[in-house]
C-alpha cells in the first residue's frame, strides 16, 4: 500500500526535494498506521471506480441459445438477440472472456496496469462464453456499426407481436434483407429452437 501510494505521489510531485519526499513519506506511512490498510484500500477502490466509469464494454456472447441469457439480458425472452459476422474493425479488437478465480493485481506493480481483468470474471459466469470489446475513455459515445455487419435478428419467444412485426419490417428494408429467427422452447429436450 505504502509503495503504491508514494510511488503515485511522486509521480504527480517530480520537483519534491529530498527533504521533502521524506517528509511526505513519514505522514503517509503515519496514516496508513492511523486509518489502516483496509479503509485506505476502500478509498483506492473508489477512486478505481471513478476512474473506470469513463470506459464502455459491449459484451457479446458466442452463444445465441443459452436460456439463461435471454432470460436475464433480453426481458426474459421478451427481447431480441442480434447476431453478427466476426468482421469489420469494431470487431477486430473483441476479446475473450476468461473465467476463473478472482483475479489479482498488484496496484505496484506496473505491467498489471494493462487493464487485462477486464476480460476476466469468475467461473459462475462461464457458460456465458462472453466476448467483449473496450471502448476508449471518453470517446464518442455512439459508435458506428456497419449494418452488413449484423446477419440475423432471433426473436424472443415471448416478445410482443407489435414488436415482432416492426423488427421484421426493418429487416425487410435492408439489401440485401436481413434473416429474421424466432426463438421457441422445446420442452421435451429442455432446450431453446431456432427457426429461422
Amino acid at each position: 500500500m505504502f509503495a503504491f501510494l508514494y510511488k503515485s505521489f511522486l509521480r504527480r510531485n517530480p520537483h519534491l526535494t529530498v527533504d521533502e519526499q521524506e517528509r511526505e513519506a513519514a505522514i503517509l506511512l503515519s496514516n496508513i498506521g492511523l486509518h489502516g490498510a483496509e479503509a485506505l484500500m476502500r478509498r483506492l477502490v473508489k477512486s478505481l471506480n471513478i476512474e473506470l466509469a469513463d470506459w464502455r464494454i459491449y459484451s457479446l456472447s458466442k452463444r445465441y441459445d443459452r436460456l439463461n441469457l435471454w432470460a436475464k439480458y433480453a426481458g426474459n425472452h421478451s427481447g431480441y438477440c442480434l447476431e453478427f459476422a466476426n468482421a469489420g474493425s469494431f470487431f477486430s479488437c473483441a476479446k475473450e472472456v476468461s473465467y476463473g478465480n478472482s483475479v489479482e493485481m498488484d496496484i505496484a506493480n506496473r505491467e498489471h496496469l494493462n487493464g487485462y481483468w477486464f476480460f476476466c470474471k469468475g467461473e459462475e459466469w462461464s457458460n456465458e462464453e462472453e466476448v467483449r470489446i473496450l471502448i476508449a475513455r471518453r470517446s464518442d459515445p455512439f459508435l458506428p456499426i456497419d449494418p452488413s455487419w449484423l446477419t440475423r435478428v432471433i426473436l424472443g419467444s415471448k416478445m410482443p407481436q407489435s414488436h415482432r412485426d416492426q423488427i421484421r419490417e426493418l429487416a425487410r428494408q435492408r439489401s440485401p434483407e436481413l434473416r429474421v429467427a424466432e426463438a421457441s422452447y422445446d420442452d421435451l429436450d429442455q432446450i431453446l429452437r431456432i427457426e429461422d
